[in-house]
């Protein structure tokens, strides 16, 4: 039996919502991830997503609320590398409007179109808190 290795990595993301449609980032791989990424050292959440908004698709959010934490265990081909991704998801709106890298996905698509079901978890919770 072989013996998998996880890296963990720590992350902060953000859940905007608009109308039917979720914000998402599409990534190298094809598929789709909520705005935000990897926690550096010494990073506050917010630190992290404020950084990350900004070089993502140069904009600014306010935080509303923390919605939970998940983890995803996966394999990325592109650094042949197993993670465990330990997501921190917070709901949120634009301040300042993307003006690259982001597009609209449909809510109902998410589950297809979105690799880590943490993703997909924060995204059932900010409707839940929407209908609410």
């Amino acid at each position: 039996m072989n013996r998998v290795d996880y890296l963990v990595r720590k992350g902060a993301y953000v859940v905007i919502v608009d109308g039917d449609s979720v914000a998402a980032i599409q990534g190298p791989g094809g598929y789709y991830f909520l705005p935000g990424g990897g926690i550096e050292e010494n990073e506050s959440d917010e630190e992290t997503l404020i950084r990350e908004l900004k070089e993502e698709c140069d904009a600014s959010v306010e935080i509303l609320g923390l919605m939970g934490q998940a983890t995803d265990f996966l394999f990325a081909a592109g650094e042949d590398r197993y993670f465990e991704k330990r997501g921190s998801f917070y709901l949120a709106r634009f301040l300042t409007l993307p003006d690259k890298n982001l597009v609209w996905i449909p809510i109902p698509d998410a589950s297809k179109l979105f690799r880590q079901e943490g993703h997909v978890w924060a995204i059932k919770q900010a409707l839940e808190k929407r209908k609410a």
